[in-house]
């Protein structure tokens, strides 16, 4: 039996990489380094261009270093690190391992791995397998369905079986792999039953068959319990940019960051930074339940490390003792400023703000850019000077029919961000507690009328445009598309890190850059700074996130329930069954698709009858 020791176990790797921008994160370090443990050869192959530092991170690892174009996907990179080994000189090598970049980790030893393997002498295994499917969905396996499979992101392969002829002649025999159905279907759902159907054993680490379930994927759906109960040491990275919602509730995804860090010794900022950097904001919203709820009542931290700041944007003077019960919910130590246009309005908000014990200064700014430009340009030196901050402006209109929804929205933004003193506490301790949180906003708001904001106001196609073209300007680099909303604070008000909206207050805006009064009501740079926020902080390295206090979460919870019941009851109503999750969004996704087909035929039509009535009309 063969002692697992870099000693005594001679191991080589092929390690595939790919990365659109060519740049290879500090996961990937730490993934080459635990592989170091185990092995005594590395060789990458990069299926995309590397940049500088990233071929300076490799060579830290290895001189073998293949840059090749994507082609033939994993598989023929793998190919081309076996053919730079030589497959005569395969059974040198007591295991070769084929791995890839597709997982974080290992999160645990992979020498705990591989002291439970190499004693069972298989002939080649890996850490997970997918149950066997009769249908074949990719239409490309030989079999006609899709056999029992190793899942290929870590292969390992043995002496036993390397040095034979079915081991070359899979490889010599590859015929081309032009996408990913190619991929899955001609390897990676047939290598497993190739070599198995020639006598060679296998096995896998993590193996949870006991819970396979519909031909689901495991390593997506159970990624908890693969880390806790099978001790698996790798997380798919692809959790954390896809709608885990078409399944379940997703929890277990949420739940395995929290676990990572206390049952681990991987570092989560590994996940995140990789994360962050890679997918949109929205998908990790899904993907991590970025919303925090924190009790209006109790706190258990009263003194806090970060400095914090209250910016007020004062302008209604029937609001001004509101503020003022607002302001009250800071703690002493938090340095309260406040924004206002005209002299008269500072004497009055200085009158009102004379009794409290924090340190006030009011500032009288242009009436230009409203509270965008007030916060941004006029409270510079602030945002320089403290590391966390709530930024609240009042919300009134006087030319709303229904007043009653916006006081319900105002409302809505100042529980969720000052709801108390003990909430006001718990909100700066969550900053502390939790590094890479960059924003915490109120979420749309939902009731009434303002239901059209959760869907359609919180974006649209002109304020899109005006966001991508604002983010370049800046020079950000986090994705945006109109697809996904942003999680912005509307209303603009909200708590964030200094630091992750630095390179929004660096970029130099001035009072010029605002339009002059009065303003469009959508669609100005106004709007645009709104909803660019959260891919401001993303692009720093922060997740934008959502908060409550407890009270509203109960009452936004019930809201939510009622909404959905009554979208259950009309679509049933209808014949439309809601329980299938998968097709109800694919149904909803064409119908737009088909009103605007139909839309178009129609004016088609229209042209046409009065292209042929043209004559008759000038009659």
């Amino acid at each position: 039996m063969l002692d697992n020791t870099k000693e005594r176990l001679k191991r080589a790797c092929v390690f595939v990489f790919f990365d659109e921008d060519g740049i290879a994160d500090r996961c990937i370090d730490y993934y080459l380094k635990a592989l170091h443990d185990v092995t005594e050869r590395i060789i990458i192959v990069s299926n995309s261009k590397i940049n500088a530092d990233t071929r300076a991170l490799f060579q830290t690892h290895t001189d073998e270093i293949i840059v090749r174009d994507n082609v033939g996907y994993d598989i023929y990179a793998w190919k081309t690190g076996l053919e730079h080994i030589g497959f005569d000189n395969l059974k040198d090598y007591d295991e070769i391992i084929l791995a890839n970049d597709s997982v974080f980790g290992p999160i645990y030893p992979l020498r705990d791995m591989f002291d439970v393997m190499t004693p069972k002498n298989l002939d080649f295994w890996g850490v997970t397998k997918h149950p066997q499917h009769d249908e074949d969905f990719t239409e490309k396996n030989t079999h006609g369905y899709l056999p029992e499979h190793i899942q290929s992101y870590f292969t390992v392969f043995s002496k036993s079986l390397l040095g034979t002829r079915d081991f070359a002649d899979l490889w010599n025999t590859l015929p081309p792999i032009n996408n990913l159905q190619d991929a899955i279907g001609i390897y990676e759902t047939a290598v497993t039953k190739y070599f198995a159907d020639r006598g060679f054993i296998y096995g896998v680490y993590a193996d949870a068959t006991e819970i396979y379930s519909n031909f689901k994927d495991n390593t997506i759906l159970l990624p908890l319990t693969l880390a806790k109960k099978y001790k698996s040491p790798f997380v798919k990275v692809k959790l954390f940019s896809r709608d885990q919602h078409e399944f379940s509730m997703a929890e277990e995804v949420a739940a395995l960051p929290a676990y990572i860090i206390g049952h681990t010794n991987y570092d989560i900022g590994l996940i995140y930074e990789k994360a962050l950097r890679k997918f949109e904001q929205y998908d990790l919203f899904k993907a991590l339940d970025l919303t925090y709820v924190m009790s209006d009542q109790y706190t258990t931290k009263e003194q806090h490390h970060l400095k914090s700041a209250l910016i007020l944007h004062c302008y209604f003077e029937d609001l001004f003792e509101e503020d003022l019960d607002f302001a009250k919910t800071m703690p002493v130590d938090t340095d309260i400023y406040i924004t206002t246009i005209s002299n008269s309005k500072k004497d009055s908000i200085e009158k009102v703000f004379s009794q409290l014990p924090n340190l006030v200064e009011v500032r009288v700014l242009p009436n230009r850019g409203r509270s965008e430009s007030a916060l941004i340009v006029g409270m510079k030196d602030v945002i320089d000077t403290h590391d966390v901050v709530c930024f609240y402006k009042e919300k009134k209109s006087v030319q709303d029919k229904e007043p009653s929804s916006i006081r319900s929205w105002s409302n809505k933004i100042a529980n969720n961000l000052m709801a108390s003193s003990e909430y006001v506490h718990n909100v700066i301790s969550c900053f502390e507690d939790n590094p890479y949180i960059g924003m915490l906003s109120p979420s749309p708001p939902i009731g009434g009328r303002m239901v059209e904001f959760s869907g359609q106001l919180d974006w649209s196609e002109k304020n899109a445009e005006n966001v991508i073209k604002l983010a370049k300007e800046i020079g950000l680099k986090t994705k945006i598309t109109i697809e996904n909303p942003p999680l912005c604070p509307l209303g603009g008000s909200f708590w964030f890190r200094s630091v992750a909206l630095k390179k929004l207050f660096d970029y130099g805006l001035t009072y010029d850059d605002f339009p002059e009064e009065p303003i469009e009501t959508d669609f100005t740079i106004l709007h645009a700074i709104e909803r660019i926020y959260p891919f401001v902080a993303q692009d720093a390295g922060y997740f934008p996130a959502y908060v409550y206090n407890s009270s509203d979460a109960a009452k936004e919870l019930a809201t939510h329930q009622l909404y959905m019941r009554t979208f259950n009851c009309w679509a049933n109503k209808r014949g439309i069954h809601t329980y299938n999750y998968l097709t109800l969004i694919n149904m909803m996704n064409e119908s737009p698709i088909n009103e605007r087909l139909l839309h178009h035929i129609w004016r088609v039509i229209i042209k046409v009858i009065k292209k042929i009535t043209r004559p008759f009309r000038r009659r």
